[in-house]
């Protein structure tokens, strides 16, 4: 039964630690965003994410 509990402990604290990383990631992506919106401008950005759909279809299509 310890033993049990010790593993549900450290799974309880493994969880928390990835949700604070996916915190983190999260907000490092929304400043990404934000800073390349800032830079780049709206339809700029929206080109990019068009480019690099395009480019990532076509990486797949070539791995066909």
């Amino acid at each position: 039964m310890v033993n049990l509990e010790k593993g549900l402990k450290d799974l309880n604290k493994k969880i928390k630690e990835l949700l604070q990383s996916k915190k983190k990631a999260d907000n490092e992506n929304q400043l990404l965003h934000s800073f390349l919106l800032n830079e780049i401008g709206s339809n700029d950005l929206d080109n990019l994410k068009e480019l690099l759909a395009e480019r990532k279809l076509t990486e797949i299509l070539a791995e066909l």
